[in-house]
């Protein structure tokens, strides 16, 4: 192989033009090194692409991401500080025809200069979003290389399935709300007016919660780990399917029948769809007020708390009294399915204990007229169908210091999401200059 010590620096200013002149690999190597040697740091990086990333072979986990960053980042600081000295720039536009030659010669430069058309077949439920923020650093690089030696990768068809969940997870949760229509009669009253005096008629605590709940005035929250603050502003949320893991029970094929069986779809037909339009799990939270201290049983999937904009992702959210894994499914009965949000009245006899204790917590039922399934959980389990991200979260709140930094805190900014520290209650805002 000819001369692949010079790659890097054809990369690094191949966009400068001057008159080819024959030089040897000996005397080139010793020119650059005289220049700057950190040339060769970034040049052993280059050498080492993966080549199943340039042609979308894999999709790029979060090492190689910040390999191709700090590649980029580097190459940047890197040309800006040379071509910022008449000297070394002047050196280099000598050195560079002659490194063009030898590098033309190079069957790894070659390679990786050459064309290699479009990604083909299906993307994973992250694939595209990880593959196109490695190609977006890879473009900085480029921009850095210059014009006639950029690195190609496979290109990527742009995927536009999400809008589609989304209308799809829409319609999914008005079918659910037809479903419970035909049920309700099986809580003990006949319809919802009849259920809302009777709970007017428990006295103004209970008419007071009921209102609240009618006003939508409680927290939508995913709790998720500290690991989390990489992945979702890339990525989004996503359920077990698609991470491989659970702070609760991993087991794809109970929860798959769970939630095939709560929603009334064969599990043969649900199965095989695809994970972004499943469940991501939650639980509804502490009033937007934050009169009520939010209940803590769900800390157990993370610390930071993310809470979700009801006008983004009203219309594709459900909910159950307690944990939805093993709950009873079938016909007949109006808890036999995922609850749809429009029916939240229905949780007063579920938080009316904890509302008197100052709590926002799902206690025993204490509603004799409604009647109902057991649960496991001490909160409101809730259920969002369909992709979630970024712009659909209101708030970030973080507890014991861990105060969100560097990208993570950019992209809650660049968002206008809210930051708050519940380390003491009720939660405090917080901002970075503090």
């Amino acid at each position: 192989m000819i001369c692949r010590v010079f790659l890097l620096l054809l990369l690094m200013f191949g966009a400068i033009a001057a008159p080819l002149h024959a030089m040897t690999c000996e005397e080139a190597t010793e020119a650059a090194n005289g220049i700057d040697p950190r040339i060769w740091e970034v040049r052993e990086q280059i050498l080492a692409l993966d080549f199943d990333l340039l042609n979308s072979a894999r999709p790029p986990q979060w090492q190689d991401l910040e390999n191709i960053k700090k590649l980029a980042d580097k190459a940047e600081n890197l040309l800006l500080e040379i071509n910022g000295s008449p000297e070394k720039s002047a050196a280099y536009n000598a050195l560079l025809p002659s490194l063009r030659h030898l590098a033309g010669e190079d069957a790894t430069y070659a390679a990786l200069l050459k064309p290699k058309g479009f990604h083909s077949g299906a993307y994973g439920p992250t694939d595209y979003k990880l593959m196109r923020e490695y190609q977006d650093h890879l473009k900085r690089l480029n921009a850095a290389l210059g014009k006639g030696l950029k690195i190609q990768p496979k290109r990527l068809h742009p995927e536009r399935v999400e809008p589609k969940m989304i209308a799809d997870a829409e319609a999914e949760v008005a079918r659910q709300s037809e479903r419970l229509k035909q049920t309700l009669h099986t809580m003990g009253y006949k319809d919802m007016d009849e259920y809302r005096a009777a709970i007017k008629a428990m006295g103004p605590e209970a008419e007071a919660l009921l209102k609240l709940l009618q006003d939508g005035e409680i927290d939508i929250t995913i709790r998720r780990p500290l690991s989390g603050r990489w992945w979702i502003p890339r990525v989004g949320f996503h359920n077990q399917f698609v991470t491989g893991t659970s702070r609760g029970s991993l087991d794809y094929h109970w929860r798959h029948r769970a939630e095939s069986g709560l929603m009334d779809i064969p599990l043969e037909k649900y199965e095989p769809q695809d994970h972004r339009t499943k469940p991501k799990y939650g639980s509804a939270d502490a009033f937007e007020d934050k009169s009520k201290r939010h209940n803590t049983d769900a800390n157990q999937y993370g610390p930071d708390r993310w809470v979700m904009k009801k006008n983004k992702v009203g219309k594709r959210l459900m909910w159950t009294p307690g944990d939805s894994l093993g709950y009873p499914t079938g016909q007949g009965r109006w808890d036999n399915q995922f609850i749809p949000w429009e029916f939240r009245e229905l949780m007063v006899p579920f938080l009316l204990e904890g509302y008197h204790q100052g709590k926002f917590d799902s206690g025993r039922n204490i509603f004799p007229g409604i009647d109902h399934h057991a649960y496991s959980h001490s909160y409101l389990e809730i259920q969002i169908l369909g992709p979630i991200d970024l712009t659909d979260v209101a708030e970030f709140h973080f507890k014991d210091g861990e105060v969100p930094t560097g990208e993570f805190l950019e992209a809650l900014k660049a968002h206008d999401i809210k930051i708050f520290d519940y380390s003491s209650w009720p939660p405090q805002p917080w901002s970075p200059s503090e």
